[in-house]
């Protein structure tokens, strides 16, 4: 085999690797960017339901200071 013929051997092979090293890059880039899409999709329903239990305390506390007027109004002393 020729210096010409090995060098172009090696050079194929060079080629062959360097094609199965981008398509590997390539399914790991496809699998992080799906992962990304489900943590910003788990990020926006936890804000939706941080969101929604601020809102219920927001009406118990609500309810509890309504609770809290009407029983200090019964309950209050004459004067």
């Amino acid at each position: 085999m020729s210096d010409l013929q090995q060098t172009l051997k090696q050079l194929q092979d060079t080629l062959t690797v360097v094609i199965g090293i981008q398509a590997r890059q390539a399914e790991i880039a496809k699998g992080h960017s799906q992962w990304l899409e489900e943590q910003q999709t788990a990020i926006i329903r936890h804000e939706q339901a941080v969101a929604r239990h601020d809102q219920i305390m927001a009406e118990i506390d609500d309810k509890l200071n309504g609770l809290i007027g009407f029983m200090d109004g019964q309950f209050r002393k004459p004067e």
